[in-house]
């Protein structure tokens, strides 16, 4: 009786070549999170293609973000998030605000339509939390305030988004 785990294959070869590169990234000092993404760019469709399905590339990646999303919510609370109250919500809509009229108006001054302008900065100014999310837990960070300021900044965002 054969069997055919394509999926299985995968995550297997990931998990290998994700260990072998964090490691040489710790003897490097550079951040896991870098190494995962030059995991990605090696192993994925576009680089060396040892994994060749980009459907499955993208339900694993999107697996992966849920994962460390799910861990947010465990470890930051809605009640957290108003303790920071007017900070995170103001810095959060302010950063997202200035950040977008910023780039749309580089954009515009380069000919970019104004509507595809204000598209793109909108784009530029969310952050990835779950990229911040990792990056501070490397580092011990995240409970640390400017790390709770952070994330409360990046939920406020996240908000905006929905």
């Amino acid at each position: 009786m054969h069997h055919d785990l394509p999926a299985l294959r995968e995550l297997l070869l990931l998990a290998g070549v994700s260990l072998f590169v964090i490691l040489l990234f710790q003897r490097l000092r550079l951040p896991a999170l870098t190494g995962f993404i030059v995991t990605g760019v090696l192993i994925g469709p576009r680089g060396f293609a040892l994994v060749r399905d980009p459907e499955l590339v993208r339900t694993m990646s999107e697996i992966g973000v849920v994962l460390l999303l799910f861990t947010v919510g465990l470890e930051f609370s809605l009640s957290e998030l108003k303790a920071l109250g007017r900070r995170a919500y103001v810095g959060g809509l302010l950063q997202c605000l200035l950040t977008t009229a910023l780039m749309a108006a580089l954009l515009v001054a380069f000919g970019v339509h104004p509507a595809r302008a204000i598209f793109f900065g909108m784009l530029v100014a969310l952050s990835s939390t779950a990229v911040v999310l990792k990056m501070l837990t490397d580092r011990g960070e995240l409970f640390s305030p400017h790390g709770r300021s952070a994330i409360g900044v990046l939920l406020v965002q996240d908000l905006m988004v929905i």
